[in-house]
């Protein structure tokens, strides 16, 4: 029996399939930024949007690995708790 921390963070379809999802969309949302840089007139323009785009990379890679901490840690925690 697994406890409440395993079901919410852990390794479940839900997550597996929320960060595919999540991962797709911040692809997609800095592929679009960079389209946009590459389109802009202006020099600041074309800055701002390729440093929008790092940041969704950044933000999306930061995301999957706190999930992915998350999911041990709470494995982790679960069987402390079975074993008392």
């Amino acid at each position: 029996m697994s406890g409440w921390r395993t079901k919410v963070f852990g390794d479940n379809p839900f997550n597996f399939y929320g960060w595919i999802f999540a991962g797709l969309f911040i692809i997609g949302c800095s592929g679009r930024e960079m389209l946009l840089a590459l389109r802009a007139q202006t020099d600041l323009g074309q800055e701002n949007h390729l440093l929008l785009a790092i940041y969704f990379l950044l933000l999306g890679q930061f995301a999957m690995s706190m999930q992915n901490y998350c999911a041990r840690a709470a494995k982790r925690l679960d069987e402390k708790e079975l074993k008392k």
